[in-house]
């Protein structure tokens, strides 16, 4: 009695990468571009933050310097 979970001797099983699939997809190129543009956002968001955190605050003019004419 043959059952359909023998193996053969001349069979043999390929083994399924996903990495292989998507070296051969034709939106390889899209995909990173696309994850080059979200790294760049988030560099760019990260700069930002930081920016804000390290800016020096501007002084305030003070009120007595404004009431004066200005110099020529």
């Amino acid at each position: 009695m043959a059952t359909d979970t023998q193996k053969y001797a001349g069979e043999h099983e390929t083994r399924h990468s996903a990495l292989e699939e998507f070296s051969r997809d034709e939106r390889r190129p899209a995909v990173l571009l696309l994850s080059a543009l979200v790294i760049a956002v988030l560099f760019f968001a990260i700069g930002m933050i930081v920016g804000r955190w390290t800016a020096q605050p501007k002084p305030m003019p003070s009120p007595a310097s404004s009431n004066q004419p200005p110099r020529h």
